[in-house]
């Protein structure tokens, strides 16, 4: 599974841009912790837009299914996420690759498919705030063969799926502490 990832360095004028903000009301350890070890089948007890497909381990080789016990965020994970778009009247499936994990600036990196209909990466860092919350920052450059694609649909459909993703483990994080 060939990675298209956006590096951040040379041009970035064929790629779309999109950011947002979340604030966790952990200490940084604890939402770390989150981001590493909670399943991608949890739910937030709302109906998902984003639902877990399964997760292929390169570096243990495996697959895991929906019903397996997961083992937590590694290096060069592709995981396969269903979206339920238009009520569940469409559904698509999507796969990124997570990479670069950094447990000392408390970020990582996710990557979309070579072969993929978009290309780009996301960056996802977490930062102390001055009252102890934590705040995570989520950047993303993504380009497709559509302009129209790219301005009017992928960044909707992606805040939403972003959102339900930060809210999982924002939920699960401040339930640790």
């Amino acid at each position: 599974l060939e990675m298209a990832c956006f590096l951040s360095e040379g041009d970035t004028s064929a790629y779309s841009f999109h950011t947002s903000s979340y604030i966790i009301n952990a200490p940084i350890e604890t939402t770390w912790k989150a981001y590493k070890t909670v399943s991608p089948t949890h739910k937030t007890g709302k109906k998902d837009f984003v639902s877990f497909g399964m997760l292929y381990s390169k570096s243990e080789n495996i697959i895991y299914y929906p019903t397996d016990d997961y083992n937590g965020m590694n290096d060069m994970q592709t995981v396969f996420w269903n979206l339920r778009m238009m009520g569940g009247l469409v559904k698509i499936s999507v796969a990124q690759t997570i990479n670069n994990i950094n447990d000392i600036q408390k970020s990582f990196r996710i990557c979309y498919l070579q072969k993929g209909v978009s290309q780009g990466t996301q960056f996802i860092k977490l930062e102390v705030t001055a009252d102890g919350k934590t705040k995570v920052t989520h950047d993303t450059y993504f380009k497709s063969h559509s302009k129209t694609r790219d301005k009017r649909l992928y960044p909707k459909f992606h805040e939403k799926a972003i959102d339900e993703f930060h809210e999982m483990v924002k939920e699960y994080a401040e339930r640790k502490v």
